[in-house]
């Protein structure tokens, strides 16, 4: 570890809010290492607490759902709102090291359920709307959570999912879940059964004084994100709260955008929209565009509609959903439509030049500052930016122990992770990874940058006990020997 990438870390969580300081910022004991070991720290405080008592009043979040519907929530309303549900967890027995399952769309609901379960401690997942039954059943089997949160119905391109009747369905195939809590989006009828309770009515009947927020340990876990099917079992990532919260601010403000109405296009079941779209726009305060539906409904013009109703400054999303915006624009958008939006950055795969240059010139008339972003699940999201918007400030991801590969194991071998610098990763060989605070897990080669992007990262993505756990949803640590622990 050079002076130079640990200040960059220390200066990032300087400006994190903390409960109990953090003594050291990196302990290399594991395969993946500690971070901001004697630290506590709440996520859901700094990304919403600390804003509302400092600037209640600004805007944190900008809604929009599919037909059209609008909500707007300052950081004083969506601070409530955290609170209320946090004492609603808390009324129904959720706390500290919980498992909840979020079966929800792009809702308001969804990120105060994000944030109010960060406030208690409890771990969370949020599973894919578009999801049938049997496919919902094997998510929750695998997570194991005692409390469902899903909706009615959802809109999506101009119908509604029936939601809480797969739901049901699934529920009959899944033990462990005592309680199922609903939100009212659509209107449609549901099944009522016994542990169901509305969410509008139990927020109605909360505490006047909620509890503060938990003090939590810096690497207690955050959220699960599923990953591929390995070996028959499904696996999934684990993420630690200050580690997530580090990454996402480090990536927020240095790497994606410098302030301002901030977008993320995308499905917020996928762990890059939630820590990109949610997690490093609110540590900030800034405000945070967020949309339900699908960009081509009621017309195709959707997208940049939303970017001119909300100032939108800086846009996020993957270079498949700009190819489809370029597919259906007959013409491209007038400028001054889009006037002002300053910066597009795609993650997810590689962005192509031609892409790049419609962005940049038929889009932007040469005005908009394109970049393309890399990151992974197990890394907790974007780890590197190829034109980030504070490159001295922005921690490089690249270990220096980490430029060439020591040793060696066949593919498979378990907790391993393939990156060099300088040269293709072998397509037949992995090398253990050193540790980075947002994420944690292994990688493939086909998931791989080119062979001129940084090393293997070391940030605070990769939490240090990190973890997965297979199908009996076991909480399970890496192995202190990488090489012993094949999933």
């Amino acid at each position: 570890m050079t002076e130079r990438w640990a200040a960059q870390w220390a200066r990032v969580a300087g400006d994190l809010s903390w409960d109990e300081p953090w003594h050291t910022l990196h302990t290399p004991d594991t395969p993946y290492g500690r971070w901001f070991a004697g630290g506590r720290i709440n996520l859901a405080a700094n990304c919403v607490g600390r804003h509302a008592a400092r600037h209640g009043a600004r805007i944190a979040v900008q809604w929009e759902g599919e037909p059209g519907d609008r909500r707007e929530l300052t950081y004083r309303e969506l601070h409530d709102e955290v609170r209320a549900f946090a004492s609603v967890l808390r009324g129904l027995g959720v706390g500290p090291g919980d498992r909840v399952a979020l079966h929800l769309g792009w809702l308001p609901e969804t990120v105060v359920a994000m944030l109010g379960c960060a406030h208690v401690g409890a771990v969370h997942t949020v599973v894919p709307t578009p999801l049938p039954a049997e496919a919902l059943a094997e998510r929750l089997a695998d997570f194991g959570p005692r409390l469902l949160v899903t909706q009615d119905g959802a809109w999506r391109h101009g119908t509604i999912l029936p939601l809480k009747a797969r739901a049901d369905e699934a529920l009959t195939a899944v033990g462990g879940v005592e309680q199922t809590v609903v939100v009212r989006r659509t209107g449609v009828d549901v099944a009522w059964y016994a542990g169901d309770r509305w969410w509008h009515e139990l927020r109605a009947a909360i505490p006047e004084e909620p509890a503060p927020p938990v003090a939590l340990e810096a690497e207690h876990r955050l959220l699960a994100t599923p990953m591929a099917t390995r070996r028959g079992r499904p696996v999934s990532a684990l993420h630690g709260t200050a580690n997530i919260l580090a990454a996402a601010a480090a990536v927020h403000r240095y790497g994606l955008s410098p302030g301002g109405v901030f977008w993320c296009a995308g499905d917020i079941a996928w762990l890059g929209i939630q820590v990109h779209g949610v997690y490093g726009p609110l540590s900030w305060g800034d405000t945070a565009v967020m949309f339900e539906g699908t960009l081509d409904v009621p017309s195709r013009d959707r997208a940049w509609e939303i970017v001119a109703r909300y100032g939108v400054a800086t846009l996020v999303t993957s270079p498949s959903v700009v190819r489809r915006l370029r597919g259906w624009a007959q013409r491209p958008p007038a400028h001054g439509a889009v006037a002002s939006l300053r910066r597009i950055v795609t993650l997810g795969e590689a962005l192509d030049s031609e892409l790049a240059d419609w962005l940049r010139h038929r889009i932007g008339a040469g005005g908009i500052d394109v970049a393309d972003a890399w990151g992974q699940i197990e890394l907790g999201g974007i780890v590197s930016v190829d034109r980030p918007v504070a490159p001295a400030l922005l921690p490089d991801p690249a270990s220096p122990s980490s430029t060439a590969v020591s040793r060696c194991r066949p593919a498979g071998a378990g907790n391993s992770f393939c990156a060099t610098r300088g040269r293709e990763p072998c397509a037949r060989w992995r090398a253990p990874a050193p540790p980075t605070p947002g994420g944690t897990g292994s990688a493939t080669r086909a998931a791989m940058p080119p062979a001129t992007s940084p090393a293997t990262p070391l940030m605070p993505g990769l939490p240090a006990p990190g973890g997965d756990w297979p199908s009996t949803a076991a909480w399970t640590r890496w192995s202190a020997s990488p090489a012993s622990s094949s999933r």
